[in-house]
């Protein structure tokens, strides 16, 4: 009798300890509560630009043959799966997909995994391989459909601040976008030429004015365009338009002339030396035209041995087990290899498929630094630094090469350790 009584009592607290342990890996529960052990994707995650959706996920623990990937326009369930649109397949040592969608809406995505044998598993576990929350598109027009036109911009020399300034003016044909406008010592004409240019800022297109003070005595050229425009690829640059014709420049002796009151708290000024020459801003060197590094602080160099004390330093290293590490090959992101990139994943995916497929390290250099010119996300900024990191590694400046990866380590860690494991390493 008292065991009966016992049983009845424990079975209760024996069930809400089983409904409280943790769901691990290979035996979640799906929108029903049955746990399952089908090959399951985890922490899908969405993410908009523009009018493209990028679905993303961390790989299923099972061995899998490729991910086939749904959108619907409600949550995604084990019994509505077969309803949803699937949209793609890719392989399964993929981890990203980018969707691109006709019309503007709310969308809900799933990722469902195939086995080595063929057999798809549509098993649908909220928050795991299906968004429990929409992603919601305002517009499908593309970048460059949306931005505004230069149609107009002008110079004039203005005193702010006591100083002499270069205030630029624009008139665009659309307002509440953002117009970047860059400066150069030569004419501009082409987009090409802004490899050489600086950009000076960024100005809604309805405020339309921004105010530059470069250094005195230089001519310099202007141009103004919309960020997307810009990120298109495409020549955007018309002269007399968007572009100056005619150069600015600050006179000298303007820019030499004291502007201070003659009585300050009732004594008078005198022995005021007249103002120094401004510092001279360079950014490109005067005999190659390339641009200069950018003025961090570097990590101190090595130092080469004699042959004898490597000698007894690989001895050493012997005793320890420790050996000399593996070279590392070029390394792609998964980011970057997902199809029809837009506006600076474009631009970005250019310079991979050019010069850092190459190996023309060098070439790489540049243009990555030229590519870190336009305004950038954080991060398309930090896969940048990551194949900028690469390229120095493989010149042969290691020093420079870890600053660049540590720049890229916020949002790559697991890329970004393993070469810093072998830069740092002490057999190195």
């Amino acid at each position: 009798m008292h065991s009966c009584r016992a049983s009845h009592i424990l079975r209760p607290i024996a069930l809400l300890l089983l409904a409280c342990l943790p769901t691990f890996p290979g035996s979640a529960q799906t929108t029903d509560g049955e746990a399952t052990d089908a090959p399951l994707v985890s922490r899908m995650r969405l993410s908009v630009r523009d009018s493209q959706i990028r679905v993303s996920w961390e790989e299923a623990e099972a061995p899998v043959a490729e991910y086939l990937v749904y959108r619907a326009g409600q949550p995604i369930t084990s019994e509505t799966v077969g309803e949803a649109i699937h949209v793609g397949t890719v392989d399964g040592s993929e981890r990203a997909y980018m969707d691109s969608v006709a019309e503007p809406g709310d969308y809900y995505y799933a990722v469902v995994a195939v086995d080595p044998d063929g057999t798809a598993h549509p098993i649908i576990v909220p928050d795991r391989n299906a968004s429990d929350r929409p992603v919601t598109i305002e517009s499908v027009a593309t970048p460059a459909e949306g931005a505004a036109r230069v149609v107009r911009l002008d110079w004039a020399l203005v005193e702010r601040n006591e100083r002499t300034a270069i205030e630029i003016s624009l008139v665009a044909d659309r307002e509440g976008r953002t117009v970047a406008v860059y400066r150069s010592t030569r004419a501009l004409s082409t987009t090409g030429d802004l490899e050489h240019a600086t950009l000076v800022g960024k100005v809604d297109s309805g405020t339309a004015q921004l105010i530059d003070l470069p250094v005195p005595g230089v001519e310099y050229y202007y141009a103004a365009l919309d960020v997307e425009t810009l990120l298109s690829g495409r020549n955007a640059i018309h002269p007399g338009e968007n572009a100056t014709l005619d150069p600015a420049e600050i006179p000298l002796e303007r820019a030499a002339e004291i502007r201070v009151p003659e009585r300050i708290a009732g004594a008078t000024i005198a022995g005021v030396r007249r103002a120094p020459l401004p510092l001279l801003d360079l950014q490109y060197r005067l005999t190659t035209g390339r641009r200069l590094r950018d003025p961090r602080a570097l990590v101190p160099r090595p130092t080469a041995v004699d042959p004898e004390t490597e000698q007894r330093i690989s001895e050493l290293l012997e005793r320890t087990g420790v050996r000399r590490g593996v070279e590392p090959a070029p390394a792609v992101l998964a980011e970057d290899r997902l199809p029809e990139p837009q506006g600076a994943e474009y631009t970005l995916r250019t310079i991979i498929d050019g010069p850092f497929r190459r190996r023309a390290w060098e070439e790489a250099i540049v243009q990555l630094e030229n590519y870190f010119t336009l305004p950038l996300p954080p991060d398309l900024a930090a896969r940048a630094h990551f194949y900028r990191a690469q390229a120095y590694y493989f010149t042969g400046e290691r020093q420079q090469a870890i600053l660049e990866f540590v720049l890229a380590r916020e949002h790559h860690y697991v890329e970004v350790r393993s070469w810093l494991d072998h830069l740092l390493s002490p057999a190195r």
